[in-house]
């Protein structure tokens, strides 16, 4: 998947805050409409999604606006491609885990298919 390949609405996201941490963003928060704080706090919905790092850059440059994120379901099989690929470069499964909000047996049968 490219950037181009992405919905009008995501592909400045992803100018923004990298093409991974987009695709996490749409299959964490697909569906949802929020409006971004200024900074966001480390159990803000979107620093849980993608990162603190991510979701600070998010808030630098959309600051106050109205985002909605389109619907989750197309972004999932990426999603799964980012764990294994992961995995692959050495995070844990529980890491992985915690950081797309799964269960260890979900990202384990991620990674056995």
């Amino acid at each position: 998947m490219t950037k181009n390949d992405l919905p009008q609405s995501l592909q400045e996201i992803a100018d923004v805050i990298g093409l991974s941490e987009t695709i996490l963003l749409a299959s964490r928060l697909g569906g949802a409409r929020f409006t971004v704080p200024g900074r966001a706090a480390h159990d803000h919905p979107l620093t849980l999604a993608i990162g603190e790092d991510a979701a600070n850059k998010l808030c630098d440059f959309y600051h106050g606006d109205s985002l909605v994120i389109p619907n989750k379901a197309r972004f999932i099989g990426k999603r799964n491609d980012i764990i294994r690929n992961r995995y692959r470069d050495g995070a844990t499964a529980q890491k992985l885990a915690l950081m797309f909000g799964l269960t260890e047996r979900t990202v384990y049968r991620i990674l056995d298919k």
